[in-house]
């Protein structure tokens, strides 16, 4: 008969060799670790400066399928349909008023840290909106206490805000507020972590 016996067994601290980078704070656990990351970092390690990381609405990048892109009450009805709506797109989204809304669908929750606009055109233009954010797409609060300022009539001009606090969501919608002439036309970005 064998007896083994594993004495005086201890597991590897896995945050020994610091991971965790920009000032992310490591958890050890058995086999494995867990970052703590500062506000404006996310990723694994705490790599990926989430100001910067777009999460693919833009026309160049397209990682948001056109399917998890939805409008309402688009002006001219669906004439302007959502997935129109992406940052540097040659087209764009309008809404017919302040009860219109574009909304995201990430496809899971992120931690969305800033957004960009962009005008519709040198008519229509998106001038002051709010943010409104849910990780089950039925309950929506406001993602920040401001409100944001798009690009007002310089339809090419790109407008980048950082939020004051990173908000968790999974479906995220732009409210326009004010605008030029009748209609808010407008075009998107989001910069978000996906959470680990």
């Amino acid at each position: 008969m064998s007896v083994w016996c594993v004495c005086g067994f201890s597991e590897l601290d896995q945050c020994r060799s610091n991971p965790c980078k920009n000032n992310g704070v490591c958890t050890d656990a058995y086999g494995n670790y867990t970052c703590h990351c500062t506000t404006q970092y996310g990723g694994r390690t705490c790599t990926i400066n989430c100001e910067n990381e777009a999460v693919g609405v833009a026309y160049g990048v397209r990682k948001i399928p056109d399917a998890q892109m939805s409008g309402y009450y688009a002006f001219g009805g669906s004439d302007h349909k959502a997935y129109e709506g992406p940052l540097e797109s040659t087209t764009g989204w309008i809404g017919e008023n302040a009860a219109s809304w574009l909304l995201i669908d990430f496809g899971n929750e992120r931690k969305v840290h800033a957004v960009a606009t962009q005008g519709y055109s040198d008519t229509f233009n998106l001038v002051t909106y709010k943010l409104a954010c849910s990780v089950d797409g039925n309950s929506f609060i406001d993602a920040a206490s401001t409100n944001f300022t798009g690009s007002g009539a310089s339809f090419k001009t790109i407008t980048k805000q950082v939020l004051p606090s990173p908000v968790i969501c999974r479906y995220l919608r732009f409210l326009p507020l004010t605008w030029t002439n009748s209609h808010p036309g407008f075009r998107v970005e989001v910069y978000a972590c996906d959470e680990y």
